[in-house]
C-alpha cells in the first residue's frame, strides 16, 4: 500500500497492481500498528515537522516491523565540501535537510531499536562534487530562502573535455567515500519493539 502525491505517479504505481492512494498521507489514515514495514524514501526532506510525521509513521508499525525512513544526508562529505552549493539545498521544496544527530533527538528511539547507516549510488560522491564546482565557477548559489540565485555566464566551454577527464577519477573518489562512511543518503532504521 502507497500513499503517493502526484497524480500520475499514483497512476503508474495503481497500473503496477500495487494499492496506492492519491494524496498525501495524514496521521489517522491508517490503523496503529497495522504494518509489517513502512517505507519513506526522499520524503522527509519535504516535511516541514518531520518529528510528528516520523513518529505517526512510527505508530503503523506493529512490533518487530520495521520504519526505514531513507534521506539525503546534510551531514555526508559531499555536502561539507560543497557548502552552500550542496545539490541538495536546490530545490526549494527541500524544508528539513537532516542529520543523525538531528534524527537522534527526535527520541524515537522510544519506539523500539534505532540504527543508522550511510549509502550512495556509484558516482554520487564525485557528481555531487563536480556539480557544486560547476555552480560555484558559474556563480551559482543558494540563496537564504533556499532559492537558486541567477547564474553568470554558460559554463559549456569545454565541458565535455572536462567531464571525461574528470569521470576517470571518479571511482577511486567513491572508495574514499566509503572509506569514511559518508555516503549521500541517511538510511534510520526502526525495529518496534
Amino acid at each position: 500500500m502507497g500513499v503517493e502525491p502526484s497524480d500520475a505517479h499514483a497512476t503508474i504505481g495503481r497500473g503496477l497492481g500495487l494499492d496506492i492512494r492519491s494524496g498525501y498521507y495524514r496521521p489517522g489514515d491508517f490503523a496503529e500498528g497495522g504494518f509489517d514495514l513502512v517505507l519513506t524514501s526522499h520524503v522527509v526532506e519535504h516535511i516541514y515537522d518531520p518529528r510528528p510525521f516520523l513518529e505517526s509513521l512510527a505508530g503503523l508499525v506493529r512490533p518487530g516491523g520495521w520504519l526505514v525512513a531513507i534521506t539525503p544526508d546534510s551531514d555526508c562529505l559531499p555536502a561539507r565540501l560543497s557548502g552552500k552549493h550542496w545539490v541538495m539545498l536546490k530545490p526549494i521544496d527541500h524544508v528539513s535537510m537532516l542529520t543523525e544527530r538531528a534524527l537522534r533527538r527526535m527520541g524515537l528511539e522510544r519506539y523500539g531499536n534505532v540504527a543508522f547507516r550511510r549509502t550512495s549510488q556509484d558516482g554520487e560522491f564525485f557528481i555531487t562534487l563536480a556539480a557544486a564546482a560547476r555552480d560555484a565557477a558559474q556563480g551559482i548559489h543558494t540563496d537564504a530562502s533556499g532559492g537558486q540565485a541567477a547564474v553568470a555566464g554558460d559554463g559549456a566551454v569545454g565541458a565535455g573535455r572536462v567531464k571525461h577527464a574528470l569521470a576517470r577519477w571518479a571511482r577511486s573518489v567513491d572508495r574514499v567515500a566509503d572509506r569514511v562512511n559518508r555516503g549521500a543518503c541517511l538510511i534510520m532504521e526502526l525495529q518496534r519493539t
